[in-house]
């Protein structure tokens, strides 16, 4: 089981649904277990982005850049 073999909308759901204040750490061990910056789901990343970006995690700021570059 695990993260690896949930669908994106059971990933959506795990995202939508946790807390929203993290700390860096949190955040940081998040995306480290759950590759969550590689993934290649535009809405899965577009709900991780938000969350780091929610709690002001720098690291992913140049993702966030980079993503709504592309996607608008």
């Amino acid at each position: 089981g695990g993260w690896s073999n949930w669908t994106a909308a059971e990933r959506m759901r795990f995202l939508a649904e946790l807390p929203q204040e993290r700390t860096a750490a949190q955040l940081a061990a998040l995306d480290e277990r759950l590759g969550l910056s590689a993934t290649g789901n535009n809405e899965v990343l577009f709900l991780w982005l938000n969350l780091a970006l929610a709690n002001r995690y720098e690291p992913a700021v140049p993702l966030a850049e980079r993503f709504l570059a592309s996607v608008g």
